[in-house]
């Protein structure tokens, strides 16, 4: 008697173990995530008019513009699905801990795409340097979507750095730019130096993703002033063959515009102190006001101008333009950058893009 209990007890084991396997197959997609994501559509976004472009955009209305819009955007982790073997991204891949599928990539494209569709009154920024991306191929993704490919975003500026995450600094732009890119020191993301010839003036824009906090802001800031050092010889070096040269210093240097590495170190004195003509460099970050839904801890990204951006030739910055964009459905509860989840499609990027406008004289 004792045998046959056991015996129907396995049996009964064995019809539960393949009831749960023909359930794990039926939910699982043959990429290996769950089939329960979906891709995020125009009814899934917030009922917010968005401007629309001038109705001449198919034609070149950007050739000859009187002034230019600059965006920089840490847009997090904008990774393809395909497992690089040189890199760290085993998390963003179809059997990552991220499940990032092609659901996935096409969620947080449309996400991303849709925000920078809505600066400029619809016709989205000029130039974008955007941090957090795998490679050259995701930023043509970006420019190719169906949100923003009628905005002309004809030029991509990329390399593969030696992160080992594999994450990278960009830009992407409507005018072509000469480009190099620096290293603070060795192991260090890059820096992507741009030199833009707009309407016959040169503008120089330096993309930055300086060392991260994790590991404690103590321990790490040795990096970010290393990185702070690399970036002011850059812009001495601009300046010691044009003097009054336009230059911008954009994206995310991992501390705020009052720490150490910031204001002692590049030396970037806020813009609305801007009477101190001896310094070299200027941050319109102090200046911007934010929504009042917005809870910001840190201001991370940040916008910082030469001289030479004040002095009202060539590009000069439009008082007042410097903007953290942060649409309310941008924000968690707490009034804090919605991160993107792969999971349900929602959010955008654990930080706000930060704009501002430079008239052409």
């Amino acid at each position: 008697m004792k045998i046959k209990e056991v015996k129907k007890n396995f049996a009964i084991v064995i019809l539960c173990l393949a009831l749960f396997f023909l359930y794990f197959l039926s939910a699982y997609s043959t990429e290996g995530t769950f089939r329960k994501k979906r891709q995020i559509t125009e009814r899934d976004l917030p009922c917010i008019e968005i401007p629309m472009p001038p109705a001449n955009v198919g034609i070149d209305v950007f050739k000859n513009p009187k002034k230019i819009v600059v965006m920089g955007w840490n847009i997090e982790n904008l990774f393809d699905t395909q497992d690089d073997p040189f890199t760290e991204d085993d998390e963003f891949t179809p059997r990552g801990e991220a499940r990032w599928d092609n659901a996935s990539l096409r969620n947080k494209l449309y996400n991303i795409t849709d925000i920078i569709r809505r600066i400029n009154h619809g016709s989205g920024p000029d130039i974008i340097g955007l941090c957090e991306v795998e490679n050259r191929k995701v930023v043509e993704m970006l420019s190719k979507h169906p949100n923003i490919k009628h905005l002309q975003y004809k030029y991509i500026y990329h390399r593969d750095s030696v992160d080992p995450r594999g994450i990278d600094v960009a830009i992407l732009s409507r005018y072509s730019a000469s480009v190099r890119w620096e290293q603070a020191y060795p192991g260090a993301r890059d820096m992507l130096v741009g030199k833009f010839e707009i309407q016959e003036h040169p503008l120089y824009i330096l993309v930055n993703h300086w060392r991260s906090r994790l590991g404690g802001k103590k321990k790490t800031e040795d990096r970010r002033i290393q990185a702070a050092l690399k970036c002011i010889d850059t812009v001495k070096k601009i300046q010691s063959q044009d003097p009054d040269a336009d230059i911008l210093l954009i994206g995310d240097f991992n501390d705020n515009p009052q720490d150490s590495s910031i204001r002692n170190y590049l030396k970037a004195v806020p813009y609305n102190k801007r009477e101190n003509k001896r310094s070299l460099l200027y941050n319109l970050t102090p200046s911007a006001k934010t929504e009042e839904w917005v809870n910001l801890t840190s201001y991370f990204d940040q916008i910082i101008v030469s001289q030479g951006i004040l002095d009202k030739k060539g590009f000069s910055y439009i008082p007042g333009s410097f903007e953290i964009i942060s649409y309310s459905f941008m924000c968690d509860k707490n009034g804090r950058p919605l991160s993107f989840s792969s999971y349900d499609g929602k959010g955008y990027s654990d930080h706000f893009p930060v704009v501002a406008t430079f008239q052409i004289e």
